[in-house]
């Protein structure tokens, strides 16, 4: 039966890739663009799978279940690539900021091709929106400047961020409830359709899911820990610097709150010392540095931070009166609009349609681990990265509910959705999950003493 699954997983594999060129073959017959806006992709996909094999056996080692599902969300991903590159340039008649991506991403390269800039100036050397449009440059320094070729790149830029967050949760919390947060990460539609374009999402998941492997490792005290956290918040905070606020202060509040078992105490070693002074200063620069992007005043960065974004965001359409946490008593509505906002009752247009679907997909999905959430508070405590990831999800509420927008909102929801996830993942009874995951601690039995006259310790034979 093994060797069955091993040889039937390539088979898949093949027919998956083959079904995929076939569609992608057919829009260059569909839709009304250059040809190698598309064409190109018919060159960029197959090293793309290739690239993925070893990234998936590394990721799937021996299970083989896995290893299958992570081949079936790649071709997912890729099918609901073509979705969104149909409903950008088709739908909405490229009236979004991929367009500009590729547009500026194209220019730079074309400059540099012809000697007018050198090869640093297609290089993501800068902050914010520079940055995607420079990584979209150095993608079309590879790939040439194909517009879907580019949109594979990036979709699968926050695939490899969403199998990321599987081997977080592997390492950082093995008592989960596994294939259903697998199933969740690698198949939820917010997470397949959004970060599947040009742009900052894409490029965020993957950050994002680098960053929690790491810090997955560094509260498990595992070599690289540090160093892995270290390249997900530079890669996030060159996008957006208050997102790796977010994930600074929850690794800080995981430190500082943590349960630990026997003498393993949280300042017990230099290490995490080290580690608690390194997350304030990284913490302290990232909230001054988000407070100068946006505005914001050293005297009260975060609320000015707060306020800015509440601004930027009520310009447009799908706009509505944002609900700010200012009190404890309000921050369960907050709570609620960043999450489960748009409702099926608010719906006014298309879009809001979509975004809503969403968001009642997760409530359903919700209220279904309500038995999960009820053992979160006490099982958190006993994990770090869980309640890293609790701590996250509510800093993140907070901060966000300053959104006025749906269709940010909708966007941005994406960077807190695998967090939330590995919540529904609390086993609905330890006995069950997480005693299997478990590595029984050594048993430590009393040395005997040595006796006194050496021939006592000589075992008499018995008389019969």
């Amino acid at each position: 039966m093994r060797r069955l699954s091993s040889w039937a997983i390539p088979g898949v594999i093949g027919f998956g890739v083959v079904a995929t060129f076939a569609i992608m073959t057919a829009l260059l017959k569909v839709l009304d663009h250059s040809s190698y806006d598309i064409g190109g992709a018919l060159l960029v996909a197959p090293v793309l799978v290739a690239i993925s094999v070893p990234f998936v056996t590394w990721a799937a080692k021996e299970d083989l279940a896995f290893r299958s599902m992570l081949y079936t969300s790649l071709g997912v991903k890729a099918l609901f690539t073509v979705v969104r590159y149909i409903v950008i340039f088709n739908v909405y008649g490229g009236n979004a900021d991929a367009s500009r991506y590729h547009e500026v991403g194209a220019g730079l390269v074309s400059k540099w091709r012809h000697g007018s800039i050198s090869f640093g100036g297609v290089l993501p050397v800068a902050r914010g929106t520079a940055f995607i449009e420079r990584l979209t440059a150095t993608v079309y320094s590879v790939i040439g400047p194909s517009k879907f070729g580019g949109f594979l790149v990036f979709s699968w830029f926050s695939w490899m961020g969403l199998v990321l967050f599987a081997k977080a949760m592997d390492v950082g919390y093995p008592g989960a409830d596994r294939r259903r947060y697998q199933l969740g990460v690698l198949f939820l539609p917010s997470l397949l359709f959004w970060p599947s374009s040009l742009g900052k999402e894409a490029w965020m998941v993957f950050m994002l899911g680098l960053g929690s492997y790491g810090v997955a490792r560094l509260l498990n005290h595992r070599i690289g820990g540090a160093t892995i956290t270290a390249v997900g918040l530079v890669g996030a905070g060159a996008v957006r610097s208050h997102v790796s606020v977010v994930v600074v202060a929850a690794l800080a509040g995981a430190f500082i709150i943590r349960s630990r078992r026997g003498d393993d105490a949280v300042f017990g070693s230099v290490l995490n010392v080290l580690g608690m002074v390194g997350i304030v200063v990284v913490l302290s620069f990232a909230v001054s540095r988000a407070g100068s992007e946006l505005g914001g005043e050293s005297q009260n960065q975060v609320g000015s931070i707060l306020n800015r974004t509440s601004a930027q965001t009520l310009e447009g359409g799908s706009t509505f009166e944002s609900v700010r946490a200012n009190s404890p008593a309000q921050y369960p509505l907050a709570l609620f609009t960043v999450l489960f906002r748009p409702t099926l009752l608010e719906v006014r247009n298309a879009t809001q349609l979509q975004a809503a679907a969403e968001t009642a997909l997760l409530a359903i999905i919700a209220c279904r681990s309500w038995r999960r959430l009820v053992r979160l508070p006490r099982v958190m405590l006993s994990n770090s990265y869980l309640l890293f990831a609790t701590l996250y999800v509510a800093i993140f509420c907070f901060a966000w509910s300053s959104i006025g927008n749906f269709g940010i909102l909708a966007r941005q929801r994406t960077q807190v959705l695998p967090f939330l996830l590995l919540l529904f993942a609390v086993p609905k009874q330890p006995e069950q999950l997480e005693q299997r995951h478990e590595s029984p601690r050594p048993t430590i039995r009393p040395v005997p003493r040595p006796s006194s006259s050496p021939q006592s310790a000589i075992a008499r034979p018995s008389r019969l």
